[in-house]
């Protein structure tokens, strides 16, 4: 019985901080978010500014990496046959 009550007890502290921090915590999250995504718009209107002017062409080769791993994701064909 005692130890029904703790846990009573405990449930009910804990639902009872969390409405009361909650709101805290709530602002602290959009906040973050907010200046993350501030952060990533002025980086991105920075970066519009570093592009090439319209029409010129520019082509990134990525090095290719060999080290005998099969690329070839759709497996090995199996024909399958008909057994009666």
């Amino acid at each position: 019985m005692k130890i029904l009550l703790i846990i009573v007890v405990v449930y009910y502290g804990i639902k009872f901080l969390a409405k009361l921090f909650a709101p805290y915590l709530q602002k602290y999250a959009v906040n973050k978010m907010q200046e993350k995504f501030n952060q990533q718009y002025q980086n991105g209107a920075n970066t519009e500014e570093k592009r090439e002017p319209e029409g010129k062409t520019t082509v990134v080769n990525k090095p290719k990496n060999n080290k005998g791993i099969n690329t070839d994701k759709s497996g090995e064909y199996v024909d399958f046959e008909e057994v009666e």
